[in-house]
């Protein structure tokens, strides 16, 4: 529903980069979430913006609000972005935070008393890299929403954006080593066009809706920190190996929550939340069940659907799937049989499935 863009307005050529996205926002029929960061010229700052924004007139959502150094947005530069941007663009939420971790929001709380909405970003591997640790991370996403609804005076929480790795170190406090020319930049994981990412985005999506969050962004468009890769493809095809110009298995994920926009999450639990996870999902009489495993091997999935269920339609992709590098979540699928609404199959190494019914 919106794309993220964040806006240095101390770098001398900021504009082109709005005009970009104001240009990919009119064309995906979309809004933008701007995470601007302000120095301490910020009164001139804001205000070649808001001569910037009467011209392009960008379709914008919220205002992310920081200073550039410090881990937390001081209270008082809500008031100063809202005097300067908020005649231009009206019906726009102004939030602030932090652009780092859940932790220094923790640490430093703001006073919010003029605020709309309140940022923190999220990863699952500051301590820990394995996949058995960003599979455990998965529950405690949920409880940095509500603690940080509890300190935050109940608002919104906007989670935004949330990588599988770090963007940056936020404690850094010299210049980073410089890397090989065969390694992968710090902020990549190799993992992001694997059939893993889906499921594990498939579990973060569950855990924040379930928490009440109000927003939520994942990740970069294409690329190595996308949803698909570019038509050049991967810069490092040895340690990042992906198809030019097709979607990673994580994109699935996506576009099949799209199709049940204005819908509902149904409530639903897992056995062994650390092994599948999933999410069913309802508008009207459509219903889907989407689910994923997160293990390197087969897992035996049984539902029970409701009696009034007619012909559910389960489609997969899996290591062996002609779609993985698909723009569809599978082919047409196959029907699954039950008994007394029980329905039963084998689950591969980190597949993700999607079952559809009706009732």
């Amino acid at each position: 529903s919106h794309l993220r863009l964040d806006l240095v307005l101390s770098e001398s050529e900021w504009e082109p980069g709005l005009r970009q996205v104001t240009e990919e926002a009119r064309a995906l029929d979309v809004r933008l979430e701007i995470a601007l960061f302000l120095t301490e010229s910020a009164e001139a700052e804001l205000a070649a913006l808001a001569v910037a924004l009467k011209r392009l007139q960008p379709p914008i959502v919220r205002w992310l609000i920081f200073r550039s150094g410090d881990k937390t947005t001081p209270e008082y530069w809500i008031p100063m972005a809202r005097k300067h941007l908020a005649c231009i663009t009206p019906d726009t939420q102004f939030g602030g935070g932090t652009n780092a971790y859940f932790a220094e929001l923790n640490r430093g709380r703001p006073s919010v008393a003029s605020w709309d909405c309140v940022c923190y970003s999220l990863n699952p591997q500051v301590h820990a890299f394995d996949t058995a640790s960003l599979v455990e991370n998965l529950e405690a996403q949920a409880h940095t929403v509500r603690s940080a609804r509890s300190f935050c005076q109940g608002l919104p929480i906007v989670v935004s954006p949330v990588t599988l790795k770090p963007r940056f170190n936020p404690d850094a406090t010299g210049i980073e080593p410089k890397l090989r020319s065969d390694a992968l930049p710090p902020p990549v994981d190799a993992r992001q066009c694997t059939l893993f990412a889906a499921g594990w985005t498939l579990g973060s999506l569950k855990a924040l809706i379930e928490s009440g969050v109000h927003s939520v962004t994942y990740y970069e468009t294409t690329g190595w920190r996308g949803i698909m890769e570019t038509e050049a493809g991967s810069p490092l095809p040895m340690q990042f190996p992906s198809t030019p110009g097709t979607v990673f298995p994580l994109y699935h994920v996506f576009a099949d929550i799209r199709q049940f926009a204005g819908g509902v999450m149904l409530p639903l639990k897992s056995s062994a939340p650390g092994q599948v996870t999933g999410m069913a999902l309802r508008s009207e009489q459509r219903h889907a069940l989407l689910y994923a495993n997160l293990t390197p091997a087969s897992r035996q999935v049984r539902l029970r659907l409701p009696v009034s269920t007619t012909h559910p339609l389960l489609r997969q992709i899996d290591a062996n799937s002609a779609q993985h590098n698909q723009g569809t979540t599978s082919d047409s699928g196959r029907i699954v049989q039950g008994n007394d609404g029980i329905v039963q199959w084998e689950l591969p190494a980190f597949a993700y499935a999607r079952l559809d019914w009706e009732e």
